[in-house]
């Protein structure tokens, strides 16, 4: 099936075509081409893309084409009237807690914020942001959670090493 295209193209065409970041595994399945070949001709179409209007980027352990973050002000303009999802302050340290502290559990998230958090628990697994990661080998088994592909995503992050280190992040109220 490949001889007649270049790796290089199929992997652009799939990846143009795709909503989603692929990961090395899924481009695998796909193209039925090997790893070394497939990262190599990702590495190649990357090096073509450097300026052209879209870009190849790594994220949530995976690869996606994206507009080329220079020209934002363009696509601002494009989606000026949808709205993108505001979480509440609550929400936002609720997600932050569960993103650095991970696994937890909803005891223990509500034990450093000091509230209840029930509510946003539920919104967060709505949106597929978090998951539940398992349960506690304590007494009572609570359910543990983490964070998703989604909210890698979601927030532009390659993995969970690309979160700031918690001295670098602003405000009064940084994680314990």
């Amino acid at each position: 099936m490949t001889e007649n295209f270049s790796p290089k193209l199929i992997l652009e065409a799939i990846l143009f075509a795709s909503s989603k970041s692929l990961s090395l595994k899924e481009l695998e399945d796909i193209t039925k081409l090997d790893a070394v070949l497939i990262l190599s001709s990702l590495e190649e179409l990357k090096n073509d893309l450097k300026e052209r209007g879209i870009q190849l980027i790594e994220i949530a352990q995976g690869y996606q084409l994206v507009a080329n973050s220079i020209f934002a002000p363009y696509i601002e303009k494009l989606y000026k009237n949808i709205h993108y999802q505001n979480f509440s302050k609550a929400a936002l340290e609720t997600l932050a807690i569960i993103a650095y502290k991970q696994p937890i559990t909803r005891a223990q998230i509500e034990d450093l914020r000091g509230v209840n958090v029930d509510k946003i628990i539920n919104n967060l697994l709505e949106k597929k942001l978090i998951k539940e990661a398992g349960k506690a080998q304590i007494i009572g088994k609570p359910t543990l959670y983490g964070t998703t592909s989604e909210f890698l995503r979601y927030f532009a992050l390659n993995s969970l090493n690309d979160l700031p280190a918690m001295g670098q992040l602003e405000g009064d109220n940084q994680i314990a």
